[in-house]
Order: C-alpha cells, then structure tokens, then sequence
C-alpha cells in the first residue's frame, strides 16, 4: 500500500511485514486493528496549504487506487477592539470586531448574551491580504439592559468557532421630564384658564355696577326735579 499527497510518494507500507515507511517524520500509518491489515490509518502531522490537494491511496492487486481531495484551512484570530463600554439606558452603542490570518475567508457572528444577534444589526467586510483573509464587522445596537457582546468567526474545518467577548454594563438613562413638563403645562393652563373666567366675572361685574350707579343718579335727578 502506498501514500501520495500531491503527486509525491510520502508513505509505503508492507502488509506482509507490517512495516511503514515514510519520506518524512510528518507522515505515518497503522493498522485499525491489530489483527486486520485491511485498515489503515494514515495521519499527517503540521500539515500546510501547500499540500492541499489529491490524496491518493494505492493497493497493489484488483484493488487498485482511491482519490480524495485535502483541503487545508487557516483559522487566525478574533478580537473585538475597545474592550467593553459603559452607557446609559437606550443609549445606541457601536462594537467593531477585527479578524486575521484566516484561510478561506471566514464566516463572522455576534451574539448578545449568548444568543444570535440579528444579522440586520451588523455589517461584516474582508479583504484577502497576502494568502490569508482579514476581515472587519460592525456591530450596532440600542442598549437596553447590561450584556455580553461576544464577536465569533469560523471556517468549515473548525469543530467550534473562534471568539472574543467584552462586556456592556448599562446605568439608568437621564431623567424622564415628560410626565413633569405635561403636569406643570396642564396646571398652568388651568391656571390661565381660571384667570380667564375670573376676568371675564370680574369685568362683567363691574359693568353691571356702573349701570346700576347711573341708574341711581337719574332716580335721584327726578326726585330733585319734581
């Protein structure tokens, strides 16, 4: 049986004599079983993307060669810059998260306290630099109780994603001076109002009292008279 990782012969193994041999100390082989020569077990030790490709595994007989494709993945980091913040309530807050060195370019979340954030709530970009990808996404969000903001990238080859996580405590907001505002307009339109009929009572009055007053005088002048 032999290994080749493209194109170049790494590893031969004699069933018969259960003896490996290898091109390098990066590659080995054993049996599944101990009493089953049929199985073989082929490790590659700090592999790199220039080996991505055919991998093919030849038997001599009527069972000739299978082909499978290596595809060799990066995973860089993840860090979410600025650390984390403190603001008040409803306060809009903006989180930007930075990643590196991944290959192929990776796909980035967010979640809020452990759970996914909306993807309308942030915006991800990547730029490939040399033979890797960096990325940068923006998060933004109202706050509105405090919580753990926690930026993650992955790639397909990763058994769990890559995170960073920074916290957000959030303090009570200014002071809400609708209610005061609406009852100091309310009772000073009642004031005004008051004022308003007082007014009209008191003017009314008055000229009521000016008739009655120059009734009286022209009683009086005809009494002078007769």
């Amino acid at each position: 049986m032999t290994w080749d990782v493209s194109s170049l012969l790494v590893l031969t193994i004699s069933a018969s004599s259960r003896n490996v041999t290898t091109s390098s100390e990066q590659f080995s082989a054993s049996f599944c079983w101990p009493a089953d020569t049929s199985c073989v077990e082929f490790t590659i030790q700090n592999i790199s993307r220039g080996q991505a490709g055919p991998l093919v595994c030849s038997v001599l007989g009527p069972y000739g060669s299978k082909t499978a494709n290596l595809s060799v993945q990066e995973s860089g980091t993840v860090s979410i810059t600025g650390g984390g913040l403190t603001v008040e309530k409803e306060q809009r807050v903006e989180f930007q998260c930075l990643t590196s060195g991944w290959y192929p370019q990776p796909t980035i979340g967010w979640s809020l306290n452990g759970q996914p954030a909306d993807s309308s709530q942030y915006n991800s970009s990547s730029a490939a630099v040399g033979d890797t990808f960096n990325s940068t996404s923006v998060l933004t969000f109202q706050a509105v109780s405090s919580t753990t903001v926690e930026c993650w990238a992955t790639v397909l080859a990763l058994s769990r994603p890559k995170a960073s996580q920074v916290f957000l405590a959030v303090g009570p907001g200014p002071p809400d001076w609708t209610v005061l505002v609406a009852l100091v307009v309310s009772i000073g339109g009642f004031a005004l109002l008051v004022l308003f009929i007082y007014g009209i009572v008191f003017c009314y009055k008055r000229r009521i009292g000016k008739g009655t007053f120059h009734s009286q005088l022209v009683e009086t002048s005809l009494c002078l008279d007769l």
